[in-house]
């Protein structure tokens, strides 16, 4: 005769039983990456530097051990590209305005995994205040009217149209850049300025060098010529493409000397200075703006970002 079986030992075992195959269920379902013998998505940030001048650039680094898509850093409505440094190294170059506030910033990493997920991190970094000096620029009654008149809106967004654009991403520029001109450096970038009698005071977005009109101006780098033409208000101008959303732009010149869509090296003349549209004397403006914001040139002369 067989005996059957206790009936707290059933319960006993019913109760063993249940959450053990409730963990096997949450195993199937909700294993961890490692149990499918995946590692987790690992992503390490570098910042260099980790406390920037407001009006200087940027470096953002980061090493991932899966491959990402779409890569950007996000700030201040600007988005800037990753691209590739090798052995799994990639940086964006973020600009930073010379009016931006100082203190601790965030700006937003995007990236985009397989079957449509995405990851974000948040990036911290802090921007230091610019020792800019101030000043005010006197202007004729004809140079008064022409920046009352629209005009000098009309022009910059000519240019703007051109160095915001996310085109070439082939890196073009090698190591340090070079001085365009000679001369005496007669206005620094991101000097607060006030131009005749108006009352709004703005932040220079470039670098003005002084000389002689004709003296001879060259690319700094290497570049895809991406503008050339005259400007009522700027003058002749050249704008260069540098890859990797790095443009540079020369401003009242008196004769332009490269033509669009051309391929130019480091110390190819590209230009004349003259005095030409909104300027006091001859001089060369000379700007330079990443991911459409302008930037300090003269760093990019003491400092390589390769």
């Amino acid at each position: 005769m067989k005996r059957k079986p206790n009936s707290c030992f059933l319960n006993s075992v019913r109760h063993l039983l249940i959450p053990l195959m409730v963990s096997m269920i949450c195993l199937l379902f909700f294993s961890p990456a490692w149990a499918k013998g995946r590692k987790p998505l690992q992503v390490e940030f570098s910042v260099l530097p980790s406390t920037v001048t407001a009006g200087n650039t940027l470096a953002v680094w980061y090493r991932a051990n899966k491959p990402l898509k779409n890569t950007a850093l996000y700030f201040n409505e600007r988005k800037s590209y990753f691209y590739s440094k090798g052995e799994n190294n990639w940086r964006a170059l973020v600009g930073i305005d010379s009016m931006e506030p100082p203190g601790k910033k965030h700006a937003l990493f995007y990236a985009e995994l397989h079957k449509g997920r995405v990851f974000q991190s948040t990036i911290t970094f802090t921007v230091a205040a610019g020792d800019y000096p101030s000043g005010h620029v006197r202007l004729t009654p004809a140079l008064e009217a022409l920046i009352k008149s629209g005009k000098v809106r009309r022009d910059s967004k000519n240019l703007r149209d051109i160095y915001t654009v996310h085109n070439l991403e082939e890196k073009l520029w090698s190591g340090y850049f070079v001085m365009p001109t000679t001369g005496i450096v007669s206005s620094v970038f991101g000097a607060r300025r006030l131009y005749g009698k108006g009352k709004r005071r703005t932040a220079h977005s470039g670098t003005d060098i002084a000389n002689e009109a004709g003296t001879l101006i060259v690319a700094p780098n290497r570049a895809r010529v991406a503008y050339v033409g005259g400007l009522e208000t700027l003058g002749h101008c050249v704008l260069l493409d540098h890859g990797q959303d790095v443009f540079t732009y020369y401003l009242h010149m008196e004769k332009t000397l490269v033509e669009a869509g051309a391929m130019i090296e480091q110390n190819t003349p590209i230009g004349l200075m003259g005095a030409e549209g909104i300027a006091t004397g001859p001089h060369l403006h000379w700007s330079l703006a990443i991911a459409g914001q302008r930037v300090n040139p003269m760093e990019w002369i003491e400092r390589s970002f390769d």
